[in-house]
């Protein structure tokens, strides 16, 4: 009885919650908030000082000023985050002179790089993403011509698929790919970079948005899923004090905004989000509308609650505890998120 009780209680409370906090927020109309930003780390070559370089840190896209520092590593110029596990390539040479350019993966558990070391990619990786879409790793190489190459997850092994068909454009650097299976880069230019779209068909570009920021030295951008937006570690020069935290807004016509320098101006050469993503979807997004928001919250607790049957799809990014049911712990969890008072889910 008393269980039952304190179950009531807790829904009455979530229910009231939801009911003020239901009016639409400052992103587009929608509710989730501005403020919980994208979970995010990166790779550091460098920065302006020349205090720091080749190591790994995390930072929230709206305070990327405060960085945690978490591994040291090989020069990497491309990685991407898929189910909790950190995969790229290394491309540098060691104390002893030595080129590495072996695939890698780093547990975000434990932080301890594997090497794969029968498996060399014999080319610079510029960029990789998990295409949720097709369920496939892609990565971003150069070759005399951009082109894209699929990625075994079990040996790191490369397969050419798609050819970069350049145009006018001087090159491009980065990758990025929403929950549609849209493929996105940054171009080279010494003036103002684009946001470009790349056709799956025959590799063809199209802008979608003009920064007015160069891009001359490597960069990186990548897709985080709880804010549909593109995060781009702009890196002007390797003294510049104009490198940055920039962003895409998908859902607001490629909307660019700057949300600050990344610890002391670092340069990122890899950047991935750790949002928790699985095949059938962004985890929390009940409702299946791209974003982790209160009517999620709603909607787990009518599950919950016994109200509503949710679909094999809706049940996995539901249960954000890992638990393998769908309580009201879960519908408190998303509330948080979705009010800002957590980062992650």
């Amino acid at each position: 009885m008393k269980k039952t009780i304190s179950i009531l209680v807790a829904a009455v409370m979530l229910f009231s919650t939801l009911a003020v906090f239901a009016a639409p927020s400052a992103k587009n109309g929608s509710v989730f908030p501005e403020d919980a930003g994208a979970p995010l780390e990166g790779y550091i070559v460098g920065d302006g000082a020349g205090s720091a370089g080749t190591e790994w840190v995390s930072f929230n896209s709206e305070n990327p000023e405060e960085v945690e520092i978490l591994s040291s590593h090989l020069t990497t110029y491309g990685a991407a985050c898929y189910q909790g596990t950190v995969y790229g390539y290394v491309w540098g040479y060691d104390s002893l002179g030595v080129l590495h350019d072996e695939f890698y993966s780093i547990d975000l558990n434990t932080r301890v790089p594997v090497y794969y070391e029968d498996t060399h990619s014999g080319v610079i990786v510029y960029g990789m993403a998990y295409d949720y879409s097709e369920n496939v790793m892609y990565a971003l190489c150069d070759d005399e011509a951009p082109y894209l190459a699929s990625v075994d997850l079990l040996t790191g092994a490369l397969t050419r698929v798609l050819t970069i068909q350049l145009g006018s454009v001087l090159g491009v650097y980065g990758l990025a790919i929403d929950m549609e299976g849209n493929i996105y880069c940054i171009t080279l230019s010494a003036i103002s970079s684009r946001l470009v779209k790349v056709n799956r068909q025959n590799g063809s570009l199209t802008e979608l948005a003009n920064s007015g920021k160069p891009a001359y030295y490597a960069q990186c951008i990548t897709y985080d899923p709880s804010t549909n937006r593109i995060y781009w570690a702009e890196v002007d020069g390797p003294n510049t004090a104009t490198n940055g935290l920039y962003s895409f807004d998908l859902s607001n016509n490629y909307a660019f905004a700057y949300h600050g320098i990344i610890g002391t101006n670092f340069e990122l050469m890899a950047m991935y989000s750790t949002a928790k993503v699985s095949a059938a979807g962004l985890t929390g997004d009940a409702n299946g509308d791209g974003e982790v928001n209160l009517q999620d919250a709603l909607v787990v607790l009518r599950a919950a609650l016994g109200l509503i049957e949710l679909g094999p799809a809706a049940e996995t990014v539901s249960d954000v505890n890992g638990d393998g049911a769908i309580t009201i712990d879960d519908a408190l969890l998303i509330l948080r998120f979705a009010l800002g008072l957590t980062g992650s889910l």
